[in-house]
């Protein structure tokens, strides 16, 4: 490696630029020329030169592929890369972007806003029986129905006892211990005609007298106030 001889023919206007030239590359051959490795022939050393050259040519390759830019088009849905050495790169994004937009069924309507926010309402009178929670199925089922024959079964008391059960069992008793519900009934009354041949109003306990009287001509009389 003693000299670099360029096999071309120059022109004037180009000798002086060139001589230039050949002067940086005979002194860059003497510094390399200069370079010496102990115990290391000097035909060993010429390869060493070379794949040091190479090792540098891949090391500016490298930094020429280095990523100078990125963006992302959203109408082709590509990603854009930029090189340093001015490549241009793009990948298609298509598998792995998923766009969703709401639906609507006969149960529930799913709305996906402009933040992409994912929503879902329940459509009127949608809600079916075997959509409602287990117990309050068995609550409707128990319900009692208005003027239906049997909803003694399904009165319920504090106890757990049924009406139907209260009343199987005699449990339902007055004050006085008589069977039966009693229940004291104001303005209720009733005529009847004693042993002795008098008449007798009858009247709940507690109640006041109703507005009845006979007057001297034996004439039952209801006065009203």
């Amino acid at each position: 490696m003693s000299g670099v001889v360029f096999p071309y023919q120059l022109q004037d206007g180009q000798r002086a630029y060139a001589a230039q030239l050949m002067a940086n590359l005979q002194a860059l051959a003497a510094q390399l020329n200069s370079v010496e490795l102990p115990g290391l022939p000097e035909t060993d050393l010429e390869q060493t030169l070379l794949q040091l050259k190479l090792l540098i040519d891949e090391t500016a390759a490298a930094a020429g592929a280095g990523l100078a830019a990125v963006s992302y088009d959203h109408a082709a849905k590509q990603l854009q890369l930029q090189l340093n050495n001015g490549a241009q790169l793009q990948l298609d994004m298509s598998p792995f972007y998923n766009d969703y937009s709401g639906a609507s069924g006969a149960s529930a309507r799913v709305i996906v806003d402009g933040a992409r926010q994912i929503s879902a309402e329940i459509n009127s009178d949608a809600v079916s029986y075997q959509m409602l929670n287990a117990a309050l199925r068995a609550q409707l089922d128990g319900k009692v129905a208005a003027n239906t024959a049997g909803n003694a079964a399904q009165i319920l008391f504090s106890d757990g006892k049924s009406m139907q059960q209260k009343l199987d069992d005699g449990e339902l008793r007055g004050a006085d211990g008589a069977d039966g519900v009693h229940a004291a009934l104001a303005g209720i009354y009733y005529f009847r005609i004693g042993e002795d041949g008098h008449l007798y109003v009858g009247v709940a306990d507690d109640a006041a007298q109703p507005p009845f009287a006979i007057d001297a001509s034996g004439h039952l009389i209801y006065t009203i106030e």
